[in-house]
């Protein structure tokens, strides 16, 4: 066989190979870390590293032009950025980093807690309804804000004009507009609002949607509904509807004498509605007579005894149905509220006891008197038989003639 050796031109272009594999790789090794471990990465998915979450190093690299986008949508959402670094950010909308698709950074922006309310301002006339519904729900979006996004025609969606609706920054104006919805929801979470203003409640009343019956109720039993609304709430067929206008603090007479007209009051199962009329102050005569004609005796009771405003005629009446022979104009005193004692003659009171001070101590000073006569007597065992005597029989008899030891 053939010896093949290996000439020193052969084995030194091998080396050298094997050298410049080695030192490319160095190279490629160091670039690619630089990259990676850099404050711009363009190649990591947008993560920073720790060494890259300093305010200052967030502003220079939005600015930078070799940022990649996802570092931009990554800064937006993270609740750790601050109001600088997300003003910032607005100026990157409209950047080709995210010109895959710019709506992303925009929702970023708009779903972080820590944008600014002035920042938001931008998104209002945004077509994307997630937007909306975080800037419906900022408890601190001004009220010029919220008008925007009511304005906006993509805010007719349920679930924006529900969160208005409970942002307690939302003006008036916003709710007037809202109380035209045709969602059943969003009607009855405004009939609910204690902030809801006559004018806001009137709207509700006039919208078809409002015909629904549970839309009625929370009418009814909102304090602020108008006089005129509750009128026309006393012609409901619905018990409850009709329980919140009879006992509505704006029940006037004029709306409970449109109470007594509707035929239901006086049904028989409905006699507790005539029961709590009876006891209103402020029913008219005409519906004062209808009660008074009733057979039920709580009714005449409250007629009788309960209401003050019942002229005495019909009082009359109501005394005779209930078989009371005393009549109603003789002053008597109620059974729970017995007279007061008068304790000023008691002789058991314990303001009396200081009156016979001086009738004790003359008492004693006669028994002293008398100690003596024994002492002289019978000596010290005369003494305190006669003191004994003497004062027994004067503190009975004080006793007896009205005072006490």
């Amino acid at each position: 066989m053939l010896d093949v050796k290996t000439s020193p031109g052969m084995q030194f272009s091998r080396k050298s190979l094997w050298i410049s594999f080695i030192c490319l790789t160095a190279i490629l090794f160091v670039l690619t870390g630089l990259v990676q471990f850099s404050c711009y990465p363009m190649i990591t998915g947008g993560n920073l590293p720790k060494f890259c979450q300093s305010q200052e190093t967030r502003l220079e690299i939005i600015k930078d032009h070799r940022t990649h986008g996802n570092v931009l949508l990554n800064l937006a959402s993270n609740p750790e950025s601050d109001e600088s670094v997300l003003r910032a950010l607005t100026s990157s909308l409209d950047s080709p980093k995210v010109a895959s698709n710019p709506k992303k950074l925009q929702s970023a922006l708009g779903f972080n807690p820590n944008t600014p309310i002035d920042v938001l301002d931008a998104f209002v006339k945004s077509e994307d309804v997630d937007i909306l519904e975080n800037i419906s729900k900022r408890l601190d979006a001004t009220p010029e804000l919220l008008r925007e996004v009511a304005n906006n025609p993509h805010a007719d969606a349920k679930k924006v004009q529900k969160l208005l609706v409970e942002n307690p920054r939302a003006p008036e104006d916003v709710l007037q507009k809202l109380a035209n919805s045709k969602e059943p929801e969003i009607l009855w979470e405004i009939a609910r609002l204690k902030q809801a203003s006559s004018s806001v409640l009137r709207e509700i009343y006039n919208n078809p949607v409002a015909s629904l019956i549970e839309i009625q109720r929370k009418l009814a039993s909102n304090k602020n509904i108008p006089e005129d609304i509750l009128q026309k709430l006393a012609n409901s067929t619905d018990s409850r509807v009709l329980s919140y206008v009879i006992n509505h603090p704006s029940a006037y007479t004029s709306v409970l004498e449109r109470v007594g007209e509707n035929a239901i009051i006086w049904d028989d199962s409905k006699i507790g509605f005539q029961r709590t009329l009876a006891e209103k102050p402020n029913i008219p005569r005409k519906l004062i007579e209808k009660l008074a004609s009733s057979n039920d005796r709580k009714v005449l009771e409250s007629l009788y005894h309960d209401n003050p405003t019942v002229p005495p005629d019909i009082k009359e009446e109501c005394r005779k149905k209930l078989g009371i022979t005393q009549p109603p104009d003789v002053e008597t005193f109620p059974p729970t509220l017995p007279l007061p004692l008068d304790t000023s003659n008691n002789p058991f009171s314990e303001n009396n006891k200081s009156n016979c001070t001086g009738k004790h101590v003359l008492n004693n000073l006669i028994g002293g008197a008398v100690s003596v006569l024994g002492f002289l007597v019978g000596g010290p065992v005369g003494a305190v038989a006669a003191y004994g005597a003497m004062t027994v029989s004067l503190e009975t008899v004080t006793t007896v003639s009205g005072c006490q030891l």
